[in-house]
């Protein structure tokens, strides 16, 4: 099995799939392994996001990253 180098703390993560699951469905279960894959690809899709974010801010001529950065990629990218 490869070694993965994920960002976010693991036990914190896994807090907040459950509790957005259980507002989803109370009697939902995960293998501990389904907890890695969700949290590389969450991880993968934020880093995407920022990344394109940061072209965005670059292109106003900013330094600093701001939340309409983040909207106007989503836009974009949907």
């Amino acid at each position: 099995q490869a070694q993965v180098c994920l960002t976010f703390s693991k036990i914190p993560f896994q807090r907040i799939l459950k509790h957005l699951a259980h507002q989803l469905k109370s009697d939902l279960r995960f293998e501990k392994e389904s907890y890695l894959v969700i949290q590389y690809y969450v991880e993968m899709f934020l880093l995407d996001l920022l990344a394109h974010a940061r072209i965005a801010m670059i292109h106003d001529r900013r330094v600093t990253l701001q939340p309409r950065d983040i909207y106007t990629t989503r836009r974009l990218l949907n």
